[in-house]
């Protein structure tokens, strides 16, 4: 028999049950628009699952403008967006973005 908490959706199936993965946010940073980085998380992702996100905001819309990826226990993220006047590339223009890293527990 499973204790904790269940999480049910408006159907009543269990969308999260104490059996579940849940994910816990390891690092936040704010990437600078046109500058790329990294981080090296260590002992905290070693050997666990993680997931990466970047948000950046264009008026009311979130945009990608850093591609952000694992390379061992080292978080890079690199600038993809693009100036406001530079029609060539395909992604929209952004500023800063929000970085974040979670582990799957």
């Amino acid at each position: 028999m499973s204790y904790g908490i269940k999480i049910y959706d408006e159907h009543g199936a269990v969308v999260m049950g104490p059996d579940d993965l849940v994910s816990r946010i390891v690092y936040s940073t704010i990437a600078k628009a046109y500058e790329d980085g990294s981080v090296w998380l260590g002992d905290t992702i070693d050997g666990r699952e993680t997931f990466e996100i970047s948000i950046g905001l264009i008026e009311d819309k979130f945009v990608m403008a850093h591609y952000v990826y694992r390379d061992g226990n080292t978080i890079y993220w690199e600038w993809r967006g693009r100036d406001e006047d530079d029609e060539d590339t395909p992604f929209p223009f952004s500023g800063d973005s929000q970085i974040h890293v979670f582990v799957w527990e």
